[in-house]
């Protein structure tokens, strides 16, 4: 009887597309794309389910009141505020019960994936305030003996350049399905994590691998290399390198790109006060040619005679390859993975010439 309950309650709810009744399980297909299999009837020694597969009693499976979840950073409440970052209250989602956290998981997923192709917005204040913190923050985390990590041990602290690129390189978009549905899935496994939008995406990098890389990792590699000139980037990415400058009060120039263009047309320049520009001729201390850690890319001759010196990002596969070939005046190892960062082994290679 129960479960016919939880079937008609399902049906009655706005995430559910149907709820069909199988002689040992219930069947939901969510509006989110995902299906789960609710087992009622469990026989013992049965082979292990898959990572949608649940087994569910009535006290599990009550359904009694809503879990809400609601947008964050309202100026107005009766005003529709330009903001995408939905949220889910972390004390009621932990006394709900089983069926009752499913359907708000799928309706926060719902809505990051309506609203996923939308520019990401912040309160201008909350800018304001992560910059000043972030022009604070110690490097010295980001150096351990002598190499440089991107992922410093930091406990529960969230980086405070995230929410800065979500709102000017709009970060979150083009992340898939999957991955921000995997990304939820962890964070409401964690007792203490707050469970919205932004931290979905902010996660969901890892699942993809997206080489959003820490600006102040950039910052302590500038200060090893004693960096006081103007930069040249080839690979703006998701704009860690001109965040990394306008804190180390460097004058950044890079390739003509459109996130970038973007992002000035919102005000990031603005924010920081920093010099940015494009990179059209100008000498350079410093040109980066790293294609955001993701694969070496040698620049050609015309950029090599406007710069100083000039950096490349090499995998630790193609080291020995790449050190015959283009034997460069110094070597940086670098952990720019989270795996290799945790256990100091393995590092990747910043050359330098």
């Amino acid at each position: 009887m129960w479960v016919k309950l939880l079937a008609c309650q399902l049906e009655q709810t706005d995430i559910i597309e149907f709820a069909n009744i199988r002689p040992n399980t219930l069947q939901a297909a969510y509006k989110t794309g995902v299906r789960e299999i609710y087992y009622f009837k469990v026989r013992k020694h049965k082979k292990k389910r898959g990572d949608n597969c649940f087994v569910v009693c009535p006290k599990t499976a009550a359904i009694r009141r809503e879990v809400p979840i609601f947008k964050e950073f309202h100026e107005d409440i009766l005003a529709d505020s330009p903001t995408y970052h939905w949220c889910i209250n972390r004390k009621q989602f932990n006394v709900a019960t089983f069926m009752e956290r499913r359907i708000a998981m799928h309706r926060l997923l719902r809505e990051i994936l309506v609203t996923k192709m939308q520019p990401d917005w912040y309160p201008y204040h909350l800018l304001e305030s992560d910059w000043e913190q972030l022009k604070n923050t110690s490097l010295d985390r980001y150096s351990v003996n002598g190499s440089i990590t991107c992922f410093p041990r930091q406990g529960n602290k969230a980086p405070k350049h995230y929410r800065i690129l979500e709102h000017f390189f709009d970060v979150g978009s083009g992340i898939s399905d999957s991955a921000l549905w995997n990304a939820l899935i962890y964070i409401c496994k964690k007792g203490v994590k707050r469970i919205n939008s932004s931290n979905v995406r902010k996660l969901a990098k890892y699942f993809v691998r997206r080489r959003i890389i820490d600006p102040l990792a950039y910052c302590i590699l500038f200060k090893s290399l004693g960096i006081t000139g103007a930069v040249g980037d080839l690979h703006p990415g998701f704009g860690s390198k001109a965040l990394a400058c306008a804190i180390m009060g460097l004058p950044y120039y890079t390739v003509k790109d459109d996130r970038f263009q973007s992002a000035l047309d919102k005000g990031f320049s603005s924010l920081t006060r920093a010099d940015f520009g494009w990179l059209d001729g100008q000498q350079v201390e410093l040109l980066i040619s790293d294609n955001n850690f993701s694969g070496f890319c040698m620049p050609d001759g015309d950029l090599l005679d406007r710069a100083k010196s000039m950096l490349c990002y090499v995998p630790k596969a193609k080291k020995p390859e790449l050190l015959a070939e283009y034997n460069p005046t110094n070597i940086l190892q670098i952990y720019d993975f989270p795996k290799e960062a945790r256990t100091f082994k393995d590092p990747n290679y910043l050359f330098l010439w």
